[in-house]
């Protein structure tokens, strides 16, 4: 049973798995191999990582599938499973690639496009034991859009001690019992954002899911456009509503990141109906776009690094690199 909401102009969601040739994350800190570090190693390169203002997960993840659409034959070489594609607004052959993106640093960390229908759903699992093998630690919050996986794997990040944020869908009883509510049951937040709706009203419980063993939080959000509430369910029982929603808007910016790719690294254009060649694709394509952001002209880590008055050098971490596109959160 899939946590499935409508497709609100969600797309269907790179560094590769350890187990596959080295990929762009272990690219990026010097190891192809995968291999487990110590926590004394671990904590090292985090800390380098800070400095040089690239990924840590301290701030947790974006994670999303983007279908890349087969426009030729695939009788003609390996045929392909059907996914949705957005921009056609229907299901047709094409690969489906999922990519990790570093909140704080917006790097991309992680790429496959050697993906099934039968395994997609674990595909964040995968993404889970590879940061942990990589860096000695679990990932931070990962967000994530309704269709990326089920409630079976949900339960699972939660025995791992994993925190998720995601939607869930819109049910008519659940619509029912919150249009019974009485206003006062609704908490008005103020978002500092730009722009219209900054003024959500909010209203959350505990709630029990067939699949998932313990109780989740369930927040609804309205006066933000939509007509019926937006349901977030999470399992960060203590941080505040208002910054989960604000978190669960900032997910955009891996959308950005990837329309970024389309336009100036043509991720679109597929090149094989053979999965394993269009990973080989996607992992360059997001090296170079990490390539890109810590070139001298946009990232901050190859900068001398500021000093203050007294002369010395600064502490501050330098800000994240930028991407071709620079992504703005959104609603």
């Amino acid at each position: 049973m899939a946590p499935g909401e409508e497709r609100q102009q969600e797309k269907p969601g790179g560094w590769q798995r350890a187990a596959k040739a080295p990929h762009a994350s272990s690219l990026a800190d010097g190891r192809g191999d995968g291999t487990r570090r110590t926590s004394a190693a671990s904590g090292h390169e985090g800390t380098r990582r800070r400095r040089h203002g690239l990924a840590t997960g301290s701030a947790g993840f974006n994670c999303d599938f983007h279908a890349i659409r087969h426009h030729g034959d695939p009788d003609a070489g390996s045929p392909l499973e059907k996914h949705y594609v957005p921009k056609r607004s229907q299901r047709t052959r094409a690969v489906l690639t999922f990519f990790a993106q570093d909140h704080a640093s917006t790097e991309m960390v992680y790429a496959n496009a050697d993906i099934t229908k039968a395994a997609q759903a674990r595909e964040i699992i995968a993404f889970a034991d590879y940061w942990q093998a990589t860096t000695g630690a679990e990932p931070g919050l990962l967000v994530f859009d309704s269709q990326l996986t089920n409630y079976d794997v949900l339960n699972e990040l939660s025995a791992r001690g994993m925190t998720w944020l995601t939607l869930r869908k819109r049910g008519p009883s659940i619509l029912d019992t919150l249009a019974a509510l009485p206003a006062s049951a609704w908490t008005t937040y103020r978002i500092d954002r730009s722009g219209r709706y900054r003024h959500p009203q909010m209203h959350e419980d505990m709630v029990s899911i067939k699949g998932i063993t313990n109780q989740v939080r369930q927040i609804a959000v309205r006066n933000i456009g939509r007509d019926e509430p937006t349901l977030m369910l999470t399992n960060a029982i203590t941080t505040p509503a208002k910054d989960l929603f604000t978190r669960y808007a900032e997910r955009m910016t891996i959308e950005n990141e990837l329309d970024a790719y389309i336009s100036g690294f043509h991720l679109d254009a597929l090149t094989s109906s053979v999965p394993l060649n269009v990973d080989l694709d996607t992992t360059l394509t997001v090296v170079a776009g990490n390539l890109y952001r810590c070139s001298p002209a946009n990232c901050p880590a190859t900068k001398p690094p500021p000093q203050n008055g007294s002369g010395a050098t600064s502490s501050t971490p330098p800000a994240p690199c930028t991407s071709p596109t620079t992504p703005s959160p959104s609603t």
